[in-house]
């Protein structure tokens, strides 16, 4: 995606939203630096083998259950139990926000999939929620 825009009625909603959750990935991970969870040589698995903690696991479940907006920033959504909080923002209703360079298994789901890095788009669209007075439709560049 080299011009980006924003898809009519995410701005909006995100605006109005009073509850947003976010899940990560190694994509936005691996383009910030820092050492992704599933990297056999760097990853945090690596380093302690151990399951995600199920106490939050289970707060990340009980956040997406009352969420309005359910963002999904550079993962696969392939690896579970994490990939399950996507599903389960479905199911509730929430509007879902993907972004990623490349279509998952959300694409065809989310309200908005957003083709681009997660440290190009992220900020802009942050900027343009933020910013007052200004069209919502408005593009980032």
């Amino acid at each position: 995606m080299n011009t980006l825009s924003w898809p009519e009625g995410l701005v909006d909603a995100l605006r109005v939203a009073r509850s947003i959750v976010v899940m990560t990935g190694a994509g936005i991970s691996a383009e910030s630096g820092i050492p992704t969870f599933r990297d056999a040589l760097t990853g945090w698995w690596s380093r302690f083998g151990e399951p995600l903690p199920s106490q939050a696991l289970a707060a990340a479940y009980a956040a997406v259950e009352g969420c309005e907006v359910f963002f999904s920033i550079g993962t696969s959504g392939l690896v579970y139990p994490a990939a399950g909080l996507a599903e389960l923002a479905v199911e509730r209703g929430a509007r879902v926000v993907e972004i990623n360079p490349e279509p998952t298994r959300l694409s065809a789901q989310a309200d908005w999939s957003l083709r681009a890095r997660a440290g190009t788009v992220l900020p802009r669209l942050v900027e343009q929620v933020l910013a007052e007075g200004s069209s919502a439709g408005a593009s980032p560049s």
